[in-house]
């Protein structure tokens, strides 16, 4: 586990996860395949070790998601009024890579569609 997660100086595939997309090229099947044996093994380990679900610290839930992003309206230009300006800025953008961008265009066409 730990040459998969441990330190920057190894694979550390749950930063290439948490921080971003990960391209295809950045998480080959063979590691999303073990990343899913893990996961479902995990319980088991834990529960053999002696934890329970209850014992593990969490953090609390976020419990009304669209009042919280209510609370945002205006503080923001409406994308949907700047809809193509915005798409080109997401197009023409270096800091998202090539592989990224088909990613980023479903997400904001899906933003607008929801608005």
């Amino acid at each position: 586990m730990q040459i998969l997660f441990g330190t920057p100086l190894c694979l550390n595939l749950r930063n290439i996860v948490w921080h971003g997309f990960p391209s295809p090229e950045e998480l080959q099947p063979h590691f999303a395949i073990v990343l899913i044996v893990l996961m479902a093994s995990l319980g088991e380990v834990l529960q053999s070790k002696g934890f329970s679900v209850s014992s593990l610290p969490s953090r609390p839930q976020v419990s009304n998601l669209h009042q919280l992003s209510s609370a945002l309206d205006g503080c923001f230009p409406d994308l949907t009024i700047y809809h193509k300006e915005t798409v080109e800025v997401f197009r023409n953008c270096h800091f998202i890579a090539p592989s990224h961008k088909a990613t980023w265009d479903v997400i904001l066409q899906h933003y607008i569609n929801s608005r």
